[in-house]
């Protein structure tokens, strides 16, 4: 039963993430139900982060601070504001911590602020898009598309002539005649009916494609975003040519809000999301892959789209296949007067540092010293989820089928021939009649103009001018050119990609499956 379990199983709003502490933990007993009692799991064992750091696992404190803050920022009247600003704002006023102590401009206050914040948009108990980025509310580099907003159109459907207005013009030289300056009689264009056949097959496949229109990386599965730990360094023209967007943490953490912003953009373009991380090959750029996919996997939830996350650069493999130099880490302020931080951060170096078996390597030092290896390396992680193909394939889809729809109108249009002759001969026979008796009258016709127009008109009744084109036009709409049209269809090419597994987070994966995933990933488990 759990083998097939999903996440989405156990969630399926917002609210319920409350619950979602309990129910991982009825999973984790479920578990080992069937284990030996010496092999038994615990809490961190069915979690992706740390209990304290794990966006699906919110203790009674997280929630008690995702609480406060929401009756803080509701009581300053929801401003558009980003934390760090609203923390400003609160040390000013007579506010409360939780714990009953004056808020102040402190590390603790601000820490405690932070997570409330963070946990309250989460919860939905305040709404996220007031709440700015304070640490990542630069534009992204590059944009695949305009705006979240205006999604690109789509044509998945096959022409349906009903959307198209076609006026068959038949030009019979006086339909629009008024009595000329240089006075002459009116006259047929001189056309037969095959040309006047591909005059109204072009005109008719023309109105019905005139509607189709597309843009190559909308019609793509997933709408793609590279993610570096700092500025300057990922190369704009490779990410463009795979129509990804690069956001920058510019050295901070990669927020809450750029995994909801990137969620939501993916979401209005109905596609799924891919996000490719680059960062420093340090304790901290390790983690932000697995932070990043968990903040990713929880918000999916919440959102018509499925998503991966990747750990593009840099990596173990990157750092010994070309031998690249290692910075030792600082060390940490506080460390001497065993701040639990730094002790902390001390420890998690020492981990790495046997995990890597080296000291901390800069994305600089990949991307500067081997400038096309990080670029091969971030193109072998885009390519996967980008059919470049599907371009091409999408041009020669619609020319098959204008072929096609030039083809079934032209037959249509054939299948009267005969009648178009017919009627197009009796419409120039009459004209030629016509002219033949009004030939004489444009001769004299400079002072009596008016005269000339009367008779004109009556001329062109009796001979049964206006008659016979409308009888020549009965027989052009009566052309099964919409059936014809109707037997077109036109469906444009689905984007073809080859994933790999090796993705940190799939949300398509099974809860366990996924767990194993992270696992795998996480230095403290390998092997």
């Amino acid at each position: 039963m759990t083998d097939d379990l999903h996440l989405s199983d156990l969630v399926t709003e917002r609210g319920e993430l409350r619950d979602l502490r309990s129910r991982l933990k009825q999973l984790r007993d479920d578990l080992n139900v069937e284990r030996d009692p010496t092999e038994q799991l615990d809490i961190a064992d069915v979690l992706a982060l740390s209990p304290k750091n794990d966006a699906g696992y919110i203790r009674p404190s997280d929630l008690e601070k995702a609480e406060w803050f929401a009756d803080l920022y509701e009581a300053q009247g929801k401003p558009d504001v980003h934390p760090r600003g609203f923390h400003y704002i609160i040390i000013h006023e007579d506010v409360e911590r939780r714990n009953g102590d004056p808020y102040g401009n402190t590390t603790a206050c601000w820490r405690e602020l932070k997570e409330g914040t963070f946990w309250a948009q989460l919860l939905g108990l305040v709404d996220a898009d007031r709440i700015g980025d304070s640490k990542n509310d630069r534009e992204p580099v590059t944009s695949a598309f305009d705006t979240s907003d205006r999604p690109l159109p789509r044509w998945d459907r096959p022409l349906d002539p009903r959307r198209t207005s076609v006026e068959h013009a038949v030009d019979d030289g006086y339909r629009r005649a008024t009595i000329p300056r240089e006075l002459g009689p009116a006259r047929v264009e001189e056309v037969d009916v095959e040309a006047f056949i591909d005059q109204q097959v072009e005109r008719v496949v023309r109105a019905a494609f005139d509607r189709i229109q597309y843009h190559h990386q909308a019609r793509q599965d997933y709408y793609v975003e590279v993610w570096a730990e700092k500025s300057g360094v990922i190369p704009t023209e490779t990410v463009t040519d795979y129509g990804a967007t690069v956001r920058e943490a510019d050295g901070g953490e990669f927020s809450y809000q750029m995994c909801r912003s990137a969620i939501e953009l993916a979401a209005a373009r109905d596609q799924d999301l891919a996000i490719v991380v680059v960062a420093d090959y340090d304790p901290k750029g390790h983690d932000m892959s697995k932070s990043v996919a968990r903040k990713v996997e929880i918000e999916s939830l919440f959102h018509d789209c499925e998503a991966e996350v990747v750990h593009g650069a840099v990596t173990k493999e990157h750092v010994r296949a070309f031998a690249l130099p290692g910075t030792p880490a600082s060390k940490p302020r506080g460390l001497d007067h065993g701040n639990r931080g730094a002790v902390s951060y001390e420890t998690h170096k020492d981990l790495f540092r046997n995990y890597a078996g080296q000291e901390p390597v800069e994305i600089q030092a990949f991307s500067s010293r081997y400038p096309s290896a990080f670029r091969q390396a971030l193109e072998d992680c885009l390519r996967p989820y980008v059919d470049e193909s599907l371009s091409s394939r999408i041009d020669q889809a619609i020319e098959d089928a204008r072929a096609d729809a030039r083809d079934g109108v032209r037959a249509a249009f054939l299948k009267r021939d005969e009648d178009l002759a017919t009627a197009l001969g009796e419409l120039e026979t009459a004209v030629e009649r016509y002219q033949e008796r009004m030939n004489p009258h444009f001769g004299a016709a400079e002072s009596g103009l008016d005269a000339l127009h009367v008779e004109d008109q009556n001329v062109r009744r009796e001979e049964g001018v206006p008659d016979r084109r409308d009888a020549f036009v009965d027989i052009v709409e009566s052309v099964d050119w919409e059936g014809a049209l109707a037997d077109v269809s036109l469906e444009l090419p689905t984007a073809e990609v080859d994933l790999s597994d090796g993705a940190v987070l799939d949300t398509r994966r099974s809860l366990l499956d996924q767990l194993d995933a992270y696992k795998r990933f996480d230095m403290r488990y390998d092997e």
